[in-house]
Formats: structure tokens, C-alpha cells, sequence
């Protein structure tokens, strides 16, 4: 499954927000230095879906605010 992610780092504290069935706006502490934020996102992401954080991966926009992830479920 892909999903659209719109991520604001340093933020007060990790919230994330349904926006569409495959759209999210996600709020995390981490800074965006040296994949800190990207790391945050992938396991608040993967807790939410609850998988496991090696099944989300970036797909588009490592390096930008929005981005395209896929979550490999365990039903396909």
C-alpha cells in the first residue's frame, strides 16, 4: 500500500493525522538532520499500522516535507 505523508519536524510533540483514505499530515519532535526525522516518521507510521518498521520505506522524498511511503502489510 502507498501512502501520501506531509511531515512538519520539530514539532512539540508526535501526532498524526488521517487526512484521505491514503493522505496523512504527520507531526514529529526529530529534527530533520541526518534521517532523525525520517526515522521518527517510519515508526510512528509503522505503529500505527502496526507492522513492523522494516516493512515502511520511503519511496519519494527522503529529503522533503512531503513524501510517498509503502507499508507492506502481512495480508499482501
Amino acid at each position: 500500500m502507498l501512502i501520501k505523508v506531509k511531515v512538519h519536524a520539530k514539532s512539540k510533540r508526535s501526532l498524526l493525522i488521517k487526512k484521505s483514505h491514503d493522505s496523512f499530515e504527520v507531526f514529529i519532535k526529530a529534527e530533520p538532520v541526518e534521517g532523525r526525522a525520517n526515522d521518527e516518521l517510519i515508526m510512528l507510521i509503522a505503529n500505527h499500522f502496526a507492522v513492523l518498521p522494516n516493512k515502511v520505506r520511503i519511496v519519494r522524498g527522503a529529503k522533503s516535507q512531503h513524501k510517498i511511503l509503502e507499508i507492506r502489510t502481512n495480508d499482501g
